[in-house]
């Protein structure tokens, strides 16, 4: 046999091998279906024996064997492929999972259980998009990003309801007194980026809890869009026509960016971020007497958090305990900040401050943008530190009072910190404090609210008609009609939609007067005398009281009607309503009180807050015929 001969022998011998392995691999894939539905099972029956050591024991069992084969099926699933490094690109997630398994040493288990059900019940939403049927219901939500926006949001939150209401979720003693409704509000909470909790994110939730938490912010932060192109991106998929405008919708940017380049930004803006807070936050938090052993989870979590501007906290008073500390001031209001400016101001700045300093280039929407953020932050600084300054900052130093004004003018506008009792604010800081949360961060941006650039057009707009010229502009620039229509309708549905749940919390919230027995002491006087002395009697009481025959009588029991209470006052919940509306998450103290309609209502706001009113609008009319019958133009009075 010929040299040239052997090797085509073993040639053919290498195909036919590979052949085999990629059959075997296909015959895998259906066992890990199998898995996966084993898992799930398993997962669902962690509910009634999450104290049973033996189940307990059961799953480690099912979770270990069930990573050994996945390990198998992805290494045979490289070799079957010859290696080729665009299919192993396209199976970079599960090479990750691989190499995270392997470096822990089989720890996580139920993460992974949770990664395995994830994996296969998308290949089978996959499989079946491919059917003719379910391929156009695909087609018609990708090709209306509103309603498309509106159910991945929708998606994630129920997701991370169901995880957060697995006995895993809370430490040990909590589960059988955690309701569905809780997990769906911290659920909600933290994919809208909004913060308010009903149960203590540090002592209530285990590490598992914390973490799905955590994934659930980075999620509702950058932005479902954002993260699920980013993924089609690293599998090798192409980025279609379509999903650039999604993008283009949700992240409000301009067709003339490249929307690959813009990707790579947000992630690299992100990532750079948030590890330059987690290591401050590592130093700050570092021999603190209330930061545990493990500082640098607590630094990382605080870094999302803040640069997500979604205020959850490890800290049972959130960051109360750090009012006179300028690093951890400091960090979290530039992160907020970050943050809340909107990641098309960052790519803008980048390119043209940085790279070639040409501040001129700026676009119209970074100025606005750049422009209101400076003006709120300032006039909130001014107002709560001349309201609070003998008020709940009455026993601060003068930096102490600096800090804590500049740090809640930063966090009402969507970040949910405090550094001071909310609580105990004044009339007039609560009012301030309802019109930042109202307005909000900026567009594109990790926060909520009806966005900056909105009231600055508004503003603009007031000004334009009282100097009587014809359209609104600013920096010689002029903003289109149909943009103030736009701008008109946010405010208006958004005034409207947060009017109407106010009401219905009033109702739910307001509890009716109480009749309470209170014993106070009270001197009775009594005597023999005739009545028509009785005034003589009582006005020589001081003077001759040992002369007069008289009993006295102490402790009378009265009965007094207490006003409302208190403690879910008027200003209380509409300071709620506000706060999940805006996405901020500040709290005075009643969100742990609320009654199931309570909960729904605030629900609601947050999830309408996050995704915007007129996205909402937008997904119902969208597909509606446009009338072109024009009618006549008549006047009307106004003013």
């Amino acid at each position: 046999m010929s040299k040239q001969e052997s090797n085509n022998h073993i040639a053919e011998g290498f195909r036919a091998v590979l052949r085999f392995v990629n059959r075997l691999t296909w015959a895998m894939h259906f066992q890990l279906h199998c898995f996966a539905l084993i898992s799930l099972i398993a997962l669902l029956l962690s509910y009634h024996f999450s104290a049973d050591q033996n189940f307990l024991a059961f799953s480690r069992i099912l979770s270990v064997s069930a990573m050994l084969y996945f390990i198998a099926y992805t290494l045979l699933r490289v070799i079957g492929h010859g290696f080729s490094p665009r299919y192993i690109r396209s199976m970079l997630i599960d090479l990750i999972i691989v190499a995270t398994l392997i470096v822990t040493h089989f720890r996580g288990y139920q993460f992974f259980s949770l990664f395995l059900i994830g994996r296969q019940t998308y290949m089978i939403v996959k499989a079946f998009a491919n059917i003719s049927y379910h391929e156009k219901i695909y087609r018609k939500l990708s090709a209306n990003p509103p309603i498309f926006f509106l159910l991945s949001f929708l998606v994630v939150i129920l997701v991370g309801s169901f995880l957060l209401s697995l006995p895993w979720a809370v430490n040990e003693g909590h589960h059988s007194d955690t309701p569905y409704l809780d997990a769906l509000f911290t659920a909600t909470s933290a994919t809208c980026v909004t913060g308010l909790i009903v149960q203590d994110t540090g002592s209530y939730f285990s590490s598992f809890g914390q973490i799905i938490i955590l994934i659930l912010i980075q999620i509702g932060g950058l932005g479902i869009m954002t993260i699920s192109t980013t993924f089609a991106i690293l599998l090798g998929e192409k980025l279609t026509q379509r999903s650039e405008n999604v993008m283009k919708d949700v992240m409000g940017e301009s067709n003339r960016l490249d929307m690959l380049a813009l990707l790579k930004d947000i992630l690299l803006v992100t990532m750079l971020f948030e590890l330059v807070g987690a290591i401050v936050y590592y130093f700050m938090f570092r021999g603190h007497p209330m930061v545990p052993d493990s500082v640098g989870y607590y630094a990382v979590f605080h870094s999302i958090s803040a640069f997500c501007n979604a205020g959850f906290s490890l800290f049972s008073d959130s960051l109360v305990q750090f009012k006179s500390s300028l690093g951890v001031n400091l960090i979290t209001m530039f992160l907020i900040i970050v943050g809340g400016i909107g990641f098309s101001v960052l790519v803008d700045l980048r390119r043209n401050v940085l790279l070639k300093y040409k501040p001129t280039r700026l676009t119209l929407h970074t100025k606005l943008v750049l422009m209101m953020t400076l003006a709120l932050i300032l006039i909130g600084f001014v107002a709560f530190f001349l309201s609070e300054y003998n008020h709940t900052m009455r026993d601060f130093s003068f930096l102490e009072r600096l800090l804590a004004s500049m740090f809640q003018s930063v966090t009402t506008r969507t970040a949910g910190f405090n550094t001071i009792d909310n609580a105990q604010l004044s009339n007039s800081s609560v009012f301030v404090t309802n019109l930042l949360m109202f307005i909000g961060a900026s567009p594109g941006s990790t926060g909520g609210g009806v966005k900056t650039t909105t009231f600055a057009v508004i503003l603009l707009s007031v000004l334009a008609i009282i100097k009587g010229g014809e359209g609104v502009s600013i920096f010689k620039r002029r903003i289109s009609d149909e943009m103030l229509k736009r701008v008109l309708a946010l405010i208006a549905t958004s005034i409207g939609f947060l009017s109407i749940m106010i009401y219905l919390l009033l109702i739910f919230e307001t509890t009716p007067p109480e009749k309470v027995v209170v014993s106070e002491t009270r001197e009775t006087w009594h005597t023999s005398l005739p009545l028509q002395i009785m005034p003589l009697a009582d006005s020589l009481r001081d003077s001759t009281a040992a002369s007069v025959p008289q009993t006295v009588v102490r402790n009378e029991t009265v009965e007094k009607e207490l006003e409302w209470s208190e403690k879910k006052s008027f200003r209380k919940i509409v300071f709620e309503a506000f706060s999940a509306f805006g996405t901020v998450g500040l709290s005075m103290g009643i969100t742990g009180d609320l009654t199931f309609g309570g909960k729904i209502i605030i629900i609601l706001l947050m999830y309408l807050g996050r995704v915007g009113p007129l996205t909402l609008i937008f997904a119902l009319t969208q597909s509606k015929t446009k009338k072109t019958l024009a009618y006549t133009v008549e006047k009307i009075s106004i003013g």
